[in-house]
């Protein structure tokens, strides 16, 4: 669930809110990547476990920012749109040619999705 906290980012911050997606999942291996290191260690049983909640919590705020797009009261072309760039990574003009429109409406597009995503926060 949510903080209250990313869903007042969500709302002031749309851009801000979704680009952290493409941070999370990276943030969670690291941690893991640290356990791999650390498990061995008698002394670093309690820094895994921390680790581990850690990956958790990441991980678990990636899949509540992808479900926040999924379930917000906005358009289908908003929800793609949104989706293929902060979920899926895809640049402007990669999900320009998904759709099928111009950079320029895509970029149109955009804006707009953010700002009723926004809003249907």
């Amino acid at each position: 669930m949510l903080s209250e906290r990313q869903l007042e980012l969500a709302k002031n911050e749309p851009k801000e809110f979704l680009q952290q997606y493409a941070l999370l999942r990276t943030q969670a291996e690291a941690r893991l990547n640290r356990v791999n290191f650390w498990q061995d260690c008698e002394a670093g049983e309690k820094y895994c476990k921390a680790c581990i909640a850690e990956a958790k919590r990441l991980v678990t705020l990636e899949h509540d920012i992808a479900d926040l797009i999924t379930q917000a009261d906005i358009s289908e072309q908003y929800k793609t749109v949104l989706y293929l760039r902060y979920i899926e990574g895809k640049t402007i003009d990669d999900s320009a040619k998904t759709l099928g429109f111009t950079r320029r409406w895509c970029q149109t597009l955009q804006a707009k999705a953010l700002d009723a995503f926004a809003q249907a926060i």
